[in-house]
């Protein structure tokens, strides 16, 4: 019998610098018996700039969780909240479709279906008690430059939360990959 999988798989950044980081992330939370290791690291594996993005949206903004969505579940690509309010019901949540080249969009637009289920990740998510049970997610599509411009302050997105740019990232206590 397969294991359960969740929706959401939260990625950590000391892990993000590993050629293999899907690989760490999945083989360290989820546990799966080897026999089931390539079918779950398939619903998690990072395609193109996915990783690159994760580790730099975590570098500059430490004060963002930023989960890998399983990509069997139609809820985009990542999902990432902004824990800067101490009430889970105050945190906003994105929920992001990387599109390689496209414009920068809210809503959704240029998703597709994978954007369909958006509200099952935050359901985990409030049932996790990250957030609130009512907060809705704010829909997020474009390549991962403008995105990532867009949460460091770059511009694009007006509701997209902007974190300092002023600081270095922290210093990395993991070795970065040859």
């Amino acid at each position: 019998m397969p294991p359960r999988v969740p929706t959401l798989l939260r990625l950590r950044r000391e892990l993000l610098v590993f050629r293999d980081a899907a690989a760490l992330h999945v083989s360290s939370v989820l546990r799966p018996r080897p026999c089931w290791l390539p079918w779950v690291l398939h619903l998690f594996a990072f395609r193109n700039d996915e990783q690159g993005f994760a580790l730099a949206l975590l570098s500059r903004c430490t004060q963002l969780w930023v989960y890998r969505s399983n990509q069997q579940r139609a809820c985009g690509d990542f999902v990432i909240v902004d824990l800067s309010a101490a009430d889970p019901r105050r945190r906003p949540v994105w929920v992001v479709d990387l599109k390689q080249g496209a414009p920068l969009r809210e809503g959704g637009g240029g998703a597709g279906v994978q954007l369909r289920y958006a509200g099952l990740a935050v359901e985990a998510l409030a049932r996790a008690g990250v957030v609130g049970a009512a907060v809705a997610p704010r829909l997020l599509t474009g390549s991962a430059e403008l995105v990532l411009e867009a949460f460091t302050g770059g511009g694009g997105a007006g509701s997209a939360p902007r974190c300092p740019t002023g600081r270095p990232p922290p210093p990395s206590r993991a070795r970065r990959a040859p």
